[in-house]
């Protein structure tokens, strides 16, 4: 039996606009599990990222439940989501968003905060494959270099959950599959949770469950029996 991590009930999210409303989830159930590799997919104003941020208790839902391993997220307090997003989420983004003044173990490093749990920082940044790169500054770094430092700065603080957000949006196919392999091999061999969001149906065959967005709402889901590693992926 496969153990519920997070729990999304009938999740709505509408912006305003001036005098307008946006709806940009329209009622979204969905349980994600523990040590998955979850793709959401789905074109531009499904509501994707909305969904992801809400995941990360980067916003509240306007309506609706999200349960993480029981707990109430929407009831939290500012302080308690905080410490929730600092505690128990990694988050990777399209466009790196390293510090430039900064050298890459430095960015990794502020990914672990004050966290006792945090991993060594060299430890992390071999994992990724830059050890070689630990004193060089992001402007010094290609781009899929530059996403292995934001994968290591997400994941020195050992999450529940990593959070991605088109992860390969900005970079080419081989670079893109390096980092995809990292993501793989966290969910597969060390048990992380992983929801990433992508606009590319291939990229989403790695995943053990597809999620389809569509208008806000979940279209579909599919179990992937056989995901593809990424080495067999192209795009």
């Amino acid at each position: 039996m496969k153990e519920v991590l997070m729990a999304l009930e009938d999740v709505k999210k509408t912006y305003k606009v001036g005098e307008v409303s946006v709806p940009a989830l329209r009622g979204v159930t969905l349980e994600v599990y523990e040590g998955e590799l979850l793709a959401i997919v789905g074109p531009s104003g499904a509501g994707k990222s909305t969904l992801l941020h809400l995941m990360g208790a980067m916003d509240r839902p306007t309506a609706g439940k999200i349960y993480y391993r029981g707990r109430d997220i929407t009831r939290f307090s500012e302080e308690e989501m905080t410490a929730f997003r600092r505690e128990k989420i990694g988050f990777i983004f399209q466009f790196f968003n390293l510090l430039p003044s900064l050298t890459a173990a430095e960015n990794v490093e502020l990914g672990g905060g004050p966290l006792k749990r945090a991993l060594p920082v060299r430890e992390v940044l071999e994992k990724v494959g830059l050890l070689h790169r630990a004193d060089h500054f992001p402007s010094q770094l290609s781009g899929g270099e530059q996403q292995r430092v934001a994968i290591a700065r997400a994941i020195v603080k050992d999450p529940d959950l990593l959070l991605c957000d088109e992860p390969t949006g900005a970079l080419d196919l081989e670079t893109g599959r390096g980092v995809l392999e990292i993501l793989y091999q966290l969910a597969h061999s060390e048990g992380t949770t992983v929801v990433f969001i992508t606009h590319n149906n291939a990229i989403s065959m790695m995943a053990n469950r597809i999620v389809r967005l569509r208008d806000g709402l979940v279209a579909e889901v599919t179990e992937n029996e056989t995901p593809l590693a990424p080495c067999e992926i192209s795009w």
